[in-house]
C-alpha cells in the first residue's frame, strides 16, 4: 500500500510539475513573441547576425561547461552530499576554462569576420559561462527534490528579466549589446534564484565514492551534447563567412522561430518526465507505454504549429518584425516541416539516454548532424539563404526513419509503434497546411493582416478537426489534458 501511495504522490508531482512548466513556458513564449516586434524593428539583421556568430562560438566552447554532469546527476538513483560537492567543483572548473578560452579567442574571431563588435561581445559573454557553471548542481538539487514550481518560476522570471534588459538597451540605441544584456541578466537571475531556493551548499573539493560512475555517464552525455552543439555552431560560423552577418541574422531568426514552440513547450515537460519517470526504466512495458503516449502528444501539439507556420510564415514575420526581415519569413516557411519531427527526435534522444545507449546516441548525433551541416553549407553555397534552409529541412526529414529504426532496435519501443504515433499527426498537419495556403491565396489581394488571420484560422481549424475525428489523436489530446491535472487520474494517465 505504501508503494502504491508513493507512486501516486510521484505521479501527482509529475503532473503538477508538467502543468506548472507548461504554463510558465507558455508565458515565456508569449513574452518572447511580444518583444520580438520591438527588437526586430530596433535591431537590424546584421546586428542579429553579429551576435549569432558570437553565440555560435560561445555554444561551441561551452558545450564542455556542464560535462553532462547535470543530466547524469539528475537521473542518478542516489546522490549524496560528497558526490554533489565534487561534481559542483568539476562544473566550475570546466566553465572557467571555457570562459578563458573564449576571452582569449575573442579578438581572433573579430579579425576573421572583420567586425570589432564581435570580439567585444565575445569578451563580454565569457563571464556568463562561469555564472552558468555555478548553477549546475543547485539546479540538480531542485530537480531531485521535485521543486518544479520553483524551477518554473525561476526560468520564467529570468526570461522576463532578460527581455526587459534587451528592450531597455535597444531603446537607448545599444544595438546588438541589447542581446548581450539579455544573456547577462538571464544568467544572473537564474543563478541567484537557484542558490536562494536550495539549502545545499558546496564544501571544499574532496574525492567522493561513487562519483566516478556519474562522471563517466556524464562524459558520454557531454560528448553527445558537444557533437550536437558543435555541429550547429560550426554551421553558424561557416554560414557567417558565406552569407555575411545579414544572411546569418535571417537564418538564425528563422531557425529560432521554427523551433521556439518546441523548445519552450516540450523541453520542460521532457526534463520533468526524465527526472520523475526514471523509476520506470526497469519496467519495459510501462516505460514503453509512457514514451509512446508522450510522443503521440507531442505530435498532436506539433501538427497545428506546422500548419500555421507553413501557411502564414512569410506574412507573420512581416507583421512581427517588419519588411527588413522578408527573407526570414520565406525561410521560416521552408523550415516549418521540421516542426513535425523535432518532438519525435527529442523522444528518441531521451530513450537512448535513459537506457544508457550513450555511444549509439553519440554516433547517431554525429551522423545526422554531419549530414545536416553538409546540406546546409552546400545549400548556402548554391543558393544563399534559401538554399541553406532548404538543405536543413531536407536533411532533417530524410534522417528520421533510419534514426527511428536504430533507436527501436536498442530500446524496448518498437519501430511500428513509433511510426503509428507519428504518422497521423503528420498527415493532419499537412492537410491543415495545404488548406491554409489555399485560404491565403484566395485573399491574396487583401491586407497582410487579413491574409495572416485567414490562413492561420483555416490551417489551425482544419488540423484541429482532423485530430479530433481520429480516435488515436483524440486520446492524445486527452493525455495532454491529463498532464495538466493534479488529481490521481492524471497521475495514472502519466504513468500507465
Amino acid at each position: 500500500m505504501t508503494n502504491t501511495n508513493g507512486k501516486e504522490n510521484l505521479s501527482q508531482t509529475t503532473a503538477s510539475g508538467a502543468a506548472l512548466a507548461v504554463c510558465a513556458q507558455i508565458g515565456r513564449t508569449i513574452a518572447q513573441l511580444g518583444a520580438a516586434p520591438a527588437l526586430g524593428r530596433m535591431l537590424s539583421p546584421e546586428e542579429y547576425g553579429s551576435f549569432a556568430i558570437v553565440m555560435a562560438m560561445g555554444a561551441f566552447i561551452s558545450a564542455f561547461r556542464d560535462l553532462g554532469l547535470m543530466q547524469a546527476a539528475t537521473r542518478a538513483k542516489s546522490l549524496n552530499k560528497q558526490q554533489a560537492n565534487i561534481l559542483f567543483w568539476i562544473n566550475v572548473a570546466a566553465a572557467t576554462a571555457c570562459a578563458l578560452f573564449i576571452a582569449g579567442a575573442s579578438w581572433s574571431l573579430a579579425s576573421v569576420y572583420k567586425d570589432p563588435r564581435i570580439g567585444a561581445m565575445a569578451l563580454a559573454i565569457a563571464p556568463v559561462i562561469v555564472l552558468m557553471g555555478l548553477n549546475g548542481q543547485p539546479t540538480v538539487q531542485l530537480y531531485r527534490a521535485l521543486r518544479y514550481r520553483t524551477l518554473a518560476l525561476r526560468d520564467f522570471s529570468a526570461a522576463l528579466s532578460g527581455i526587459a534588459a534587451a528592450l531597455i538597451v535597444a531603446i537607448r540605441g545599444g544595438g546588438p549589446w541589447a542581446l548581450v544584456a539579455q544573456q547577462w541578466l538571464m544568467a544572473v537571475v537564474t543563478v541567484v534564484w537557484s542558490w536562494i531556493a536550495t539549502k545545499w551548499r558546496p564544501g571544499w573539493p574532496r574525492r567522493a565514492v561513487g562519483a566516478g560512475s556519474i562522471v563517466k555517464h556524464g562524459a558520454w552525455l557531454s560528448v553527445s551534447e558537444f557533437v550536437s552543439i558543435g555541429q550547429r555552431s560550426l554551421q553558424r560560423l561557416l554560414l557567417g563567412g558565406i552569407l555575411g552577418a545579414g544572411g546569418i541574422g535571417h537564418f538564425d531568426r528563422s531557425v529560432a522561430y521554427s523551433t521556439l514552440p518546441m523548445s519552450n513547450l516540450f523541453m520542460p515537460v521532457s526534463r520533468i518526465a526524465f527526472s520523475s519517470l526514471s523509476t520506470l526504466q526497469d519496467d519495459a512495458v510501462r516505460f514503453s507505454r509512457a514514451i509512446l503516449r508522450i510522443a503521440s502528444a507531442i505530435g498532436v501539439a506539433s501538427a497545428p504549429m506546422f500548419a500555421i507556420a507553413f501557411a502564414t510564415g512569410p506574412d507573420g514575420v512581416l507583421i512581427l518584425l517588419g519588411r527588413q526581415w522578408t527573407d526570414a519569413g520565406l525561410a521560416l516557411r521552408i523550415l516549418s516541416p521540421l516542426m513535425l519531427f523535432i518532438g519525435p527526435m527529442l523522444v528518441m534522444n531521451w530513450l537512448l539516454t535513459v537506457f544508457r545507449r550513450g555511444r549509439l546516441q553519440t554516433v547517431m548525433t554525429l551522423v545526422t548532424l554531419s549530414i545536416e551541416t553538409v546540406s546546409v553549407v552546400g545549400g548556402a553555397v548554391l543558393d544563399g539563404l534559401q538554399g541553406a534552409v532548404a538543405g536543413m529541412t531536407i536533411s532533417g526529414v530524410i534522417v528520421v526513419l533510419p534514426t527511428l529504426a536504430l533507436c527501436a532496435r536498442s530500446t524496448p519501443v518498437s519501430i511500428r509503434a513509433l511510426l503509428t504515433v507519428m504518422i497521423r499527426p503528420v498527415l493532419a498537419g499537412m492537410l491543415g497546411a495545404g488548406t491554409g495556403v489555399a485560404g491565403v491565396w484566395l485573399v491574396r489581394n487583401q491586407d497582410i493582416v487579413i491574409r495572416f488571420i485567414t490562413g492561420a484560422a483555416i490551417a489551425g481549424s482544419v488540423t484541429g478537426i482532423a485530430i479530433l475525428i481520429d480516435p488515436q489523436m483524440r486520446s492524445s489530446v486527452a493525455y495532454v489534458q491529463s498532464l495538466l491535472r493534479r488529481s490521481g487520474n492524471a497521475a495514472e494517465a502519466t504513468l500507465a
